[in-house]
């Protein structure tokens, strides 16, 4: 997939920044709880929010990306063939110039395989893959097509974002900071 022609951005934002982003988006980008694909969308603009122990994962096609937020203890959520096939019907992973973004995964059994099937179903496909695995802290993910710019944003109650934008740290050290791993895709930067 060398012919991938844009380049994602990942960008920590603070929590009123990452409000003041999605004000735009419409409700059919929202991938809301409990977190199954029937809550999975297909949109220019997508967001999510409350990642701990579930498992997020966007694929951006070239026009519009879908965005899944799964939660690992929904039963339904454990029947990888269909999320697959369910990914497969909505974006032509041998057509569209793919890439993905792949986020959360808490340390139980169940989460951590979630991720891996995420990670083997991206391998398979060669699809060019970004991981920001196990954050210490609850995480907010926002997508849009036309600037091809993730915005993260951290924290539970309290905004890690803005913490640590305070204690000077840059936008890279943010990131690597809050997630025990860091994987960027050759096309993507931060």
């Amino acid at each position: 997939m060398n012919n991938i022609s844009f380049q994602s951005r990942l960008r920590p934002v603070t929590k009123p920044e990452f409000d003041n982003a999605i004000k735009s988006f419409h409700i059919d980008g929202s991938c809301n709880y409990p977190w199954t694909i029937r809550q999975a969308v297909y949109s220019n603009k997508v967001y999510t929010r409350g990642i701990c122990d579930c498992v997020a994962c966007l694929i951006k096609g070239c026009e519009k990306s879908l965005l899944l937020h799964l939660c690992p203890d929904m039963d339904e959520n454990k029947n990888f063939e269909k999320i697959f096939n369910f990914i497969k019907q909505k974006i032509n992973i041998c057509k569209d110039h793919t890439e993905a973004f792949l986020t959360g995964s808490g340390d139980n059994k169940e989460s951590k395989e979630l991720y891996e099937k995420f990670k083997e179903f991206l391998n398979k496909h060669k699809i060019p893959t970004t991981e920001l695995r196990e954050a210490n802290d609850t995480i907010a993910v926002a997508y849009r097509n036309d600037n091809d710019e993730i915005l993260i944003s951290l924290g539970r109650g309290y905004d890690k974002v803005a913490s640590l934008k305070l204690k000077g740290l840059s936008d890279k050290d943010i990131i690597d900071n809050s997630f025990k791993k860091v994987a960027v895709a050759d096309c993507d930067e931060y």
